[in-house]
């Protein structure tokens, strides 16, 4: 089932300010996963944010926060009375500052391009870290002779070449 038709699948987003509250009292905007057209939609609401008039950045500001929103949990008003269920635009603009909102559009646009599969693969502990390290080669093989060339240090090189010039001149 695709993610963004599947009813279970949902990402929550907690705003930065809030994240030192007691887990139980922090405001939490609770999303569904969005189709590439709604994507393309809240793209192009980001991108004409600060492009547009102060009103009308406003307007797109709002409508990309409420793309997606099913619900806010632990979110009061202006007079500290409980928000239930999914806020309207004029409700989230007497709740919410323009960073906050500016936070939440960035934090859905994240979910959008790492959602879960990307998460919880990223996640995972990396397989090199608990395993043995490679034993050190011990020499190269030559692929006629299937013999072990050793590496050899300039002076052992330099002596094993004289020596061989020695041998080949003859005796003398």
């Amino acid at each position: 089932m695709p993610i963004a038709t599947n009813p279970k699948a949902r990402f929550e987003i907690v705003l930065t300010s809030d994240e030192d509250r007691p887990v139980g009292e922090r405001p939490v905007w609770v999303y569904r996963h969005l189709t590439m057209a709604e994507e393309a939609e809240i793209m192009g609401l980001w991108a004409g944010i600060n492009t547009a008039d102060a009103r009308a950045a406003t307007e797109a500001t709002f409508s990309a926060v409420r793309f997606g929103l099913i619900e806010c949990r632990n979110l009061v008003d202006l007079e500290g009375q409980p928000v239930k269920g999914k806020p309207e635009s004029a409700a989230l603009e007497n709740i919410l500052s323009t960073n906050e909102a500016m936070e939440l559009i960035a934090k859905i646009i994240a979910e959008i391009h790492l959602g879960e599969p990307v998460k919880k693969k990223s996640d995972s502990p990396s397989a090199s870290s608990t395993g043995r390290s490679a034993k050190t080669a011990r020499g190269l093989k030559n692929a006629r002779t299937r013999r072990t060339k050793r590496a050899q240090s300039k002076t052992t090189a330099g002596s094993a070449a004289v020596e061989g010039a020695t041998a080949a001149a003859g005796p003398g």
